[in-house]
């Protein structure tokens, strides 16, 4: 069978592609719709028919590599898995074949939608019931075959190799999937979720949307065991930036309450001050920028350090207060 390397393809003149050699010779009888270059270390190539129905593989020789055809079909080796490519069968479903075209991982091995193999080993699938789950290479569902509503992205935590994956669970509560700790976290009495894809700050922690129709509080900050790392504190909204996040919520009570805005530092687990206003477009430029502090309308200033957000009673920064007032140490 001829070797691969070298061998790329070229659009001709009518619109179709061939396949050259590197003297600029076209090699087969044959045109296609669309093709894609030869995996080498498997020296098969994937070509869409001229008929315009079917995927199928080729072989160096520019021979139909096995009888199999499919709706859809991708490189060898491009979904974490060096001989195995991802294709789609007759029936819509997806599934891994290895380079004799056959199903991978088994027959039966067949999914509505599947990722790539992350390198932990790791592949998210969705079942015939629409349900979804994490699979590893040999077909063995992972974390006690585990199910949910949605599987959101991971991120692996910083100064550690712990990966979270944000879930929603059969029940609609959120939560998260510790890879390598084998461990889920279901977050208690957290339905009716907003936006959810589980955004995971590098430090572990974890900001959940909640309860939209609540006009008090709709968002918590989690870590990584599940607890709101604020005690019972909510906030009205939560919005990730960096190492900090912009977060407002409501401080007094009764005909006193009203809807402050501050700053979190999602690396220490604190938040600052809150005040009454800011420009936050000066503040996206890097500020400073003069705010009004809470209560008795104290005023500060708010500038942008590689440490996060920092507010202040005075230009310099001297003196930070918590949101009574209080002066910090």
């Amino acid at each position: 069978m001829r070797n691969t390397q070298g061998i790329g393809v070229v659009k001709l003149p009518s619109g179709y592609r061939g396949y050259f050699n590197q003297s600029d010779e076209m090699l087969f009888k044959f045109s296609c719709i669309e093709a894609y270059n030869f995996v080498d270390h498997v020296g098969l190539a994937r070509i869409w028919a001229n008929d315009g129905k079917d995927w199928m593989y080729i072989n160096g020789d520019g021979k139909q590599a096995f009888d199999a055809r499919f709706k859809e079909a991708r490189d060898f080796g491009a979904h974490g898995v060096k001989d195995w490519a991802v294709v789609q069968l007759e029936n819509d479903y997806w599934c891994f074949i290895d380079k004799d075209g056959r199903n991978a991982m088994g027959s039966g091995f067949e999914f509505k939608s599947l990722s790539s193999f992350c390198d932990r080993g790791l592949a998210k699938v969705q079942f015939a019931n629409d349900e979804w789950g994490f699979i590893t290479k040999d077909g063995s569902n992972a974390f006690g075959n585990a199910r949910f509503k949605e599987i959101g992205d991971s991120k692996r935590v910083s100064s550690s190799d712990d990966y979270l994956t944000s879930v929603v669970f059969l029940n609609g509560n959120v939560g998260f999937v510790h890879e390598n700790e084998e461990k889920i976290v279901e977050i208690p009495d957290s339905k009716g979720f907003q936006n959810f894809n589980g955004f995971i700050h590098s430090s572990g922690l974890m900001i959940v949307e909640l309860n939209p129709t609540d006009e008090i509080a709709r968002a918590i900050i989690v870590d990584k065991t599940g607890e709101n790392v604020f005690g019972d504190k909510e906030f009205y909204t939560v919005l990730p930036q960096n190492g900090s996040a912009w977060a407002e919520w409501y401080i007094g009570k009764g005909d006193d309450r009203y809807l402050a805005t501050g700053v979190v530092d999602l690396s220490r687990k604190l938040y600052s001050p809150a005040f009454k206003s800011a420009d936050i477009d000066d503040i996206a430029r890097g500020g400073p920028v003069r705010v009004v502090f809470l209560p008795k309308g104290k005023e500060g200033y708010l500038a942008s350090t590689d440490d996060g957000f920092k507010l202040s009673l005075d230009k310099e920064g001297k003196i930070l207060c918590d949101e009574t007032g209080k002066k910090l140490k």
